[in-house]
Parts: C-alpha cells; sequence; structure tokens
C-alpha cells in the first residue's frame, strides 16, 4: 500500500504545480487603477463592519 501511495502522491503534487502554473499565466492584471472597479456599497459595507468590530468589548 505505500508503494503505491508515494507515486501517487508526488504525481498528484506535480500535476497540482502545473495546473497552478498554468492559471497564473492565464491571469491579466489592469495596469491603470482606473480600470479596476469600485463597488461603493461593498466600501461602506466593510467600513462599517469594521467600525462595529472596534467597538466591542472583550474584556468580559
Amino acid at each position: 500500500m505505500k508503494k503505491v501511495l508515494l507515486p501517487l502522491l508526488i504525481f498528484s503534487a506535480l500535476l497540482m504545480g502545473c495546473v497552478s502554473e498554468e492559471q497564473q499565466q492565464n491571469v491579466t492584471t489592469p495596469t491603470k487603477p482606473e480600470e479596476l472597479p469600485i463597488n461603493e456599497s461593498e466600501i461602506d459595507e466593510t467600513l462599517s463592519y469594521l467600525q462595529k468590530i472596534e467597538n466591542i468589548d472583550f474584556n468580559l
């Protein structure tokens, strides 16, 4: 059983490496900040969530 697991583990690690490398090559990143979409409501939600976290009293 152990003789089968080691080659299988090595093969799967190599396969995962190839897949992640291929995915990285297909990623295109915007070059200008203007190209990034800005979602104002998402920013507001995040800020309000962070403010709620700041107000939590951990000294119970």
